[in-house]
């Protein structure tokens, strides 16, 4: 029996020894085969410095990528605005935690990147050594930036509520968005009511034409579904985004000027002074998000309109606000950041690092609040509300406590 224990052991050790080598130097164990690939060029912008600072550059940072398996070189291209003319040139092994750490120099002196793979296709980077405090870095590629969908259909639809009940309230989308986008806000209004008092409707239209065009079609829709009764006048407008400027557009239309009626508008993140992301997206030289850009004649002539200067008393202005603070430390220097909860998405984070500070990931609140400088700032006819801390763009007309706001106003402006 002893005999048979010591042959079973003597067994078990030589399996042992021939499945992990006799030492750690065995040549025969292959290395870990890293999964993730991070091959390629990569662009991206400033976040925040290592004071928790948020910051803007000027240009954007260019980033290089040879992997082999988990061995990396790579270059980067920093804005010229911090001094740097040429590539600097990296190197450093990727982990299957998603992570990366790599060294480069400078002139003598020693710069490191700490770096996280996300799921949603961008590159968290900081990087140590360009100024007094670390940079703090997002970064993507162009393939895996959004597309646009063109399948929208001009409608006025009746979505809650009675025809004939209490005043119409027209829920109007922004860019590359339709209709759907309104069914968490409908399911509030449902849950707490305004199917009993008030009828609730929602335009779609082509987002992609010039947002004069798409202004027209609305008063052509409101007037006629006003003329066969089933839209009261003066309804309640409530708009997102791109939403908030064909709105406008309708109020201030010169064919309609004596029909284009509404009681209030509401206007969601609606970059009254424009975006720069019009020069972002990968749609951007579609018409009507040409007319985003500022200083466009469109965005011109429609903050000059002086009929529709007549109506802003009748605006309310609401806008979000996405955000990010330091996170990990290895000693006193921060190696990551995070995202203020609920994440936003990977496009607002890239336009978040794009844009002014701050912003909600797609329009600034500047932007947002009409007051992009005193011209606009001493325009207080309009009615801006406190910004909603933490909510992206995308999700401004989902969020509950946005739902609250609107539905506690349409009672209060019945």
């Amino acid at each position: 029996m002893r005999h048979r224990q010591i042959k079973l052991i003597a067994v078990l050790f030589t399996a042992y020894v021939m499945i992990t080598g006799c030492n750690k130097d065995n040549p025969f164990v292959e290395p870990e085969q890293i999964t993730m690939d991070i091959n390629g060029e990569w662009k991206g912008y400033l976040l925040l410095d290592g004071l928790g600072t948020e910051r803007t550059a000027d240009s954007n940072y260019i980033f290089n990528v040879v992997q082999n398996n988990d061995l990396l070189t790579a270059s980067i291209v920093i804005p010229a605005e911090f001094g740097f003319s040429l590539p600097i040139t990296f190197s450093g092994k990727i982990n299957n935690d998603s992570t990366f750490t790599m060294t480069g120099n400078h002139n003598n002196t020693e710069l490191t990147i700490y770096a996280t793979v996300k799921e949603d296709h961008t590159l968290e980077l900081v990087v140590n050594g360009i100024e007094e405090e670390a940079q703090f870095l997002i970064m993507y590629k162009e393939e895996h930036l959004l597309t646009g969908s063109f399948s929208n259909e001009y409608k006025l639809e009746l979505k809650l509520g009675q025809i004939g009940t209490g005043r119409s309230i027209i829920l109007v989308h922004g860019m590359d968005d339709n209709a759907t986008t309104w069914n968490t806000m409908l399911d509030y209004f449902d849950n707490h009511g305004i199917d009993e008092t008030n009828n609730v409707w929602v335009f779609e239209y082509k987002w992609w034409r010039h947002i004069d065009v798409n202004g027209n079609e609305m008063a052509a829709y409101v007037l006629g579904a006003q003329i066969d009764s089933t839209i009261s006048k003066d309804p309640i407008i409530i708009a997102h985004s791109m939403g908030g400027l064909v709105s406008r557009s309708y109020v201030a239309n010169v064919s309609h000027v004596d029909t284009t009626n509404f009681h209030r508008l509401v206007t969601l993140s609606t970059p009254h002074l424009g975006s720069k992301l019009g020069h972002f997206v990968p749609f951007g030289d579609e018409d009507g998000i040409g007319d985003l850009l500022p200083g466009h004649d469109f965005l011109d002539d429609l903050n000059s309109n002086s009929y529709e200067k007549t109506q802003r008393s009748k605006y309310w202005l609401l806008n979000g606000r996405v955000g990010t603070y330091l996170s990990c430390y290895i000693g006193p220097v921060a190696t990551c950041y995070k995202w203020h909860y609920p994440t936003p998405t990977s496009v607002e984070k890239i336009g978040h690092a794009k844009l002014e500070k701050q912003n909600d990931g797609m329009v600034t609140n500047s932007s947002a609040r009409f007051s992009g400088n005193d011209y606009y700032e001493a325009d207080n006819n309009v009615h801006r509300i406190n910004t909603f801390e933490w909510i992206n763009h995308k999700q401004l007309n989902k969020d509950d406590r946005v739902c609250k706001w609107v539905k506690d106003f349409i009672n209060d402006h019945q």
